[in-house]
């Protein structure tokens, strides 16, 4: 049996090299039954299932699965979920054998049906992602076969759990798929089974994590009373005093696309940017077009020049900060073209929902960050591990601070997730760290030049509409793939000039060892330690006064 698993997922792996990660995960599940099927004694069961332990904590993640993968050119979500369907056959097969192996390890790390739950739920997820291949509430086509698949994959998820704490996650993420779908009174449905299931087992985060979803699925008043809508109101305040200030959410939300139109001011979750000046939105092309007669085309938001754009960039000098090859000449009233964050891979559209959904409720409770650690996959890390490291650091019940971070996010991006896309919170943080340019360093082209450049842009910004929020800059971080020093040595000339912060944690930090860099680029939970304990002092002049408790 171990050999039909492992030569099952060898051939996944030849012939779909893009599936690597997914692989990783079922690898390491067949290796926790070889072992229970192979191990002739108790001590050396129990070593293996040891050893594997730190395999299966980073694999069974689902950011972990498929962290660097471009899902809509690379993959195939139908070979994804064959790959999932052939692993859990002859688990299932020889349920009762591999269970009664596995009963002689003691602390095994796995049990066989904590083994299935696991599968099945990455299941569901692919079935979700490949049931609405144009995006969740866009209105395009729905896949019904596999919408139809995710429900029995998360129906029998939902059978074999054995507690309320996992049944109100399956329900949370089965809410996902119905909304999704199209089935929102369905879906609202599952969310209240899981404020009920999360309650029931004594787990705020979870309570929290749907009945806020719940919050933002409201469509208006119509069919909600106010004791209803209140009681979800009380739900998230009480989280927020009783709970560390984490706010976990992996639910699709609308409130993000939500707005006025610019043209006829009436409100809509389908708008579009003006092209020119990125600020106006239009429900429209009618109202594009109204609005443009009626004046906005003199607006000075709008330049339209080639040759006005051209003159915003200007040489510099060659000492500190005009050691830059070039900088954009700030303006409040114009966003650069560059400011732009166009459709994420699955894995960074569940980071930006986490984001959205976590400043949507400390909007709510109308509280402010004491510190937002904003960035990319590296940040997004620090959340998902939060316990393990980020914690320590910045004890919940002293300060409100929380890591925003998308995988894949470049400069461009985390200015257009601030200013455009629904991140910035309507009270501003007292403080900002940001930690971001990884990936347009690794991947050099037209589009990630000169992050420096956009980063003095975003900090002027910053600067100008949150005048009272104090800012810091992190230099980059090794990794096995491009050089940093040059971009921290820009980043730090930058800083001084617009008077930030910038503090440079590289040191003790080696891409090459394992137990910092899980593959050259991402940090562990040791990595993590190692960076935040230089962080952490670093920002202390930024959070003189901003203690909650």
């Amino acid at each position: 049996m171990a050999a039909l698993l492992f030569a099952i997922l060898q051939d996944a792996s030849v012939h779909h090299r893009e599936l690597q990660p997914l692989y990783t995960l079922a690898a390491t599940a067949a290796y926790v039954v070889l072992l229970a099927v192979t191990a002739t004694t108790y001590s050396q069961a129990a070593s293996l299932a040891n050893s594997t332990a730190p395999l299966i904590s980073q694999s069974t993640s689902s950011r972990r699965l498929s962290a660097g993968l471009d899902w809509e050119e690379q993959v195939s979500l139908d070979d994804a979920a064959g790959v999932l369907e052939r692993l859990l056959q002859p688990i299932r097969q020889w349920r009762p054998q591999l269970q009664e192996q596995l009963a002689g390890l003691g602390d095994a790390p796995l049990t066989i049906r904590q083994m299935e739950l696991e599968l099945l739920s990455q299941l569901a997820v692919v079935h979700t992602w490949a049931a609405t291949p144009d995006g969740a509430y866009c209105g395009g086509r729905i896949n019904q076969q596999h919408a139809a698949a995710g429900r029995a994959a998360f129906s029998k998820a939902l059978e074999l759990s054995d507690g309320e704490f996992y049944n109100a996650g399956v329900l949370a993420a089965l809410s996902n798929l119905l909304r999704r779908t199209g089935a929102e009174a369905e879906g609202q449905a599952a969310l209240r089974r899981a404020v009920a299931a999360a309650r029931a087992a004594g787990d705020s985060f979870r309570e929290l994590n749907a009945a806020s979803a719940l919050a933002t699925a409201i469509p208006g008043q119509d069919g909600w009373s106010y004791r209803e809508v209140e009681g979800l109101v009380v739900v998230m305040q009480r989280c927020l005093q009783d709970c560390k200030p984490w706010l976990p959410s992996r639910l699709w939300s609308n409130h993000r696309e939500s707005g006025l139109c610019s043209g006829c001011g009436g409100h809509s979750t389908e708008l579009k940017f003006c092209a020119r000046c990125r600020t106006a939105q239009y429900c429209s092309r009618a109202c594009q077009a109204q609005h443009w007669r009626a004046g906005h085309k003199a607006d000075p938001r709008a330049p339209a020049s080639a040759m006005g754009r051209a003159a915003a960039v200007v040489l510099l000098a060659a000492v500190g900060f005009a050691a830059l090859v070039a900088a954009a000449e700030f303006s409040p009233n114009s966003i650069p073209d560059w400011v732009y964050m166009g459709k994420q891979r699955p894995t960074a559209q569940e980071d930006l929902d986490f984001n959205y959904q976590d400043v949507a409720v400390m909007n709510g409770v109308g509280k402010a960050y004491d510190l937002v650690l904003w960035g990319d996959s590296l940040t997004a890390d620090m959340r998902d591990w939060r316990a393990d490291a980020w914690d320590d650091f910045f004890p919940p019940g002293e300060l409100l601070a929380q890591p925003l971070g998308m995988g894949g996010s470049t400069v461009q991006e985390l200015a257009a997730r601030i200013i455009k896309d629904g991140e910035r919170p309507d009270i501003d943080p007292k403080a900002i760290v940001l930690w971001v340019g990884t990936n347009n360093v690794k991947q050099p082209n037209a589009k990630n030049a000169n992050p420096a450049d956009k980063l003095d842009w975003l900090i002027q910004w910053l600067q100008h509409n949150m005048p009272n929020t104090k800012l810091a800059v992190s230099g980059l971080i090794p990794n096995d793939a491009k050089d940093v020093g040059p971009t921290n040595e820009e980043y730090k000339a930058m800083a001084e000039a617009r008077g930030v912060l910038f503090f440079d944690c590289t040191e003790g930090l080696d891409p090459s060892d394992k137990e910092q860099y899980e593959d050259g680029t991402h940090l562990t939970r040791a990595g993590q330690r190692v960076w935040l304990e230089c962080m952490r002092p670093a920002v202390q002049p930024l959070l003189a006064g901003n203690a909650t408790a």
